[in-house]
């Protein structure tokens, strides 16, 4: 959310973000309800998770889901 606020004083602000988790993006999503930045009009925001509070956020977060024992399988065949 504080990451939201220093990026809207930049004179040429972004229209879209990457967050690393869901519970990120939510927060986004909310600190850009406050200067009326419309998602996905103005700003694109995508999570990563899949989260089940995802799918309840007006509008419905868009985000990455990735089964955790795949992540896992990757992890361990990269040590």
């Amino acid at each position: 959310m504080r990451a939201l606020v220093e990026l809207l004083r930049v004179p040429d602000r972004p229209t879209a973000l990457v967050c690393s988790n869901d519970m990120t993006a939510i927060g986004v999503m909310r600190e850009a309800y406050d200067p009326g930045i419309k998602i996905p009009t103005d700003m694109s925001v995508v999570g990563f998770d899949d989260i089940r509070l995802a799918q309840f956020m007006i509008p419905p977060l868009t985000t990455v889901q990735m089964s955790q024992k795949e992540l896992a399988q990757i992890a361990f065949a990269l040590c």
